[in-house]
């Protein structure tokens, strides 16, 4: 394989990696911190109702969910 072959491939890797990384990162670890915040907040002040309750675990799960999807992603796009 010549070599600019090879440095595309490689910075294209590189690329992906840092992209579903910062993907990861902001989206799939920030938002249950967010959401579990405000369930606490809701708690403290009362102010929560069972829907709430139900849309704020499913927010979590999907966002776990999602961050699996994306490593999975990762594994198999970047090896």
């Amino acid at each position: 394989m010549p070599e600019k072959e090879l440095r595309k491939k490689v910075i294209g890797k590189k690329w992906l990696i840092q992209f579903t990384s910062c993907f990861k990162k902001i989206v799939c670890d920030l938002i249950p911190q967010i959401l579990l915040v405000y369930l606490i907040s809701s708690l403290i002040t009362n102010n929560i109702s069972e829907d709430n309750l139900k849309y704020i675990f499913l927010g979590i799960f999907i966002s776990f969910a999602l961050k699996r999807c994306v490593l999975l992603f990762c594994n198999k796009g970047c090896s």
